[in-house]
């Protein structure tokens, strides 16, 4: 059986089923240790700016979202918002018990490293 018979087959069922007429929305956080802050930060903003717009006083995202992964700090974030906690809530969380969860944000840059170790660890600092 060929993968293009497979998609076509696979595009025919959807299509023609009206089960799969509804889309499923999913939302999916990174991980990246105390950039978590920054992700609960973007969402707080979106989910204000949402809010706004809709002339309510504040918004519950997990409520947006069919599924809710992540990885990481990702999932930690993920679980708050499937649970329904305030976004400022976790961002509180991370204030208060990141430094304690992320205790070492960078890698420990080592004098003894050679040149293309000491660039990695350069380009992880400025991408990070």
């Amino acid at each position: 059986m060929s993968p293009f018979f497979v998609v076509r087959l696979y595009v025919y069922v959807v299509k023609n089923n009206p089960k799969f007429n509804n889309p499923i929305n999913v939302l999916t956080l990174d991980g990246g240790g105390m950039r978590g802050l920054y992700t609960a930060s973007v969402l707080e903003t979106l989910a204000d700016r949402f809010a706004g717009s809709q002339a309510r006083p504040s918004l519950d995202i997990g409520k947006g979202f069919d599924l809710i992964f992540g990885t990481s700090t990702g999932a930690i974030l993920a679980c708050g918002l499937a649970a329904g906690i305030d976004i400022s809530t976790i961002k509180s969380l991370y204030r208060v018990k990141g430094p304690a969860i992320f205790p070492d944000p960078m890698p420990p840059y080592d004098r003894s490293m050679r040149l293309k170790e000491r660039l990695r660890f350069w380009q992880w600092s400025i991408r990070h």
